[in-house]
């Protein structure tokens, strides 16, 4: 067996974290391109979901879609409504 060389193996990945990082930075650069030439304050996106949050109303979207396929009902569930 060959021994691998590992710039070569540094140079495969290279492209994988200079992607990585590259995002993020582009999005930095750009809002602070519009801060500084448009002469706007930072907006923070209040309508952000975390990616618990994501799951959990796929999760609820998924369960209502059975739900609805099976035509059940509350009393099917066993499920009371104050």
């Amino acid at each position: 067996m060959e021994k691998q060389n590992n710039s070569e193996h540094i140079a495969d990945t290279e492209p994988i974290y200079c992607t990585m990082l590259h995002s993020p930075a582009r999005k930095l650069a750009v809002i602070i391109w519009n801060m500084v030439v448009k002469v706007t304050s930072y907006i923070n996106p209040e309508g952000y979901l975390f990616l618990d949050q994501k799951r959990k109303l796929g999760i609820a979207k998924r369960i209502q879609k059975q739900i609805d396929k099976f035509d059940l009902t509350n009393s099917d569930l066993n499920l009371t409504t104050d």
